[in-house]
């Protein structure tokens, strides 16, 4: 999970997810990502009807989710993600590619 340093504190610390705090030009960077590795960013919350890795990002002026699938491509869209990060903020999104490439069989995480 990627948070903003005013909404850090709001997270709930699930097990097995892993959070970094990041500026707005990361996450600038994230969405632009996301949409040139072919991404579609939709209004509003995800709404959880399949089983799939997506985006959720909420803004002051409202949300926006994108779907990225549970397939090969998904992880050339999370690595994308990824590298639009600062280095030290990459974890999160290479522990999901690495739990990804584990089902899926091929891959690699962003370093």
């Amino acid at each position: 999970m990627l948070l903003s340093a005013s909404r850090a504190s709001e997270a709930g610390h699930e097990p097995f997810w892993g959070y970094a705090v990041v500026s707005a030009d990361e996450i600038g960077r994230v969405v632009d990502a996301a949409a040139a590795s072919g991404a579609a960013w939709q209004p509003g919350p995800y709404s959880g009807q399949k089983s799939e890795h997506f985006a959720d990002l909420e803004t002051e002026s409202g949300g926006w989710h994108a779907a990225l699938g549970f397939e090969p491509q998904t992880l050339a869209q999370l690595n994308a993600i990824a590298l639009a990060l600062d280095e030290a903020h990459r974890k999160p999104i290479a522990d999901v590619i690495s739990r990804i490439r584990g089902e899926l069989g091929s891959g690699s995480p962003a370093r």
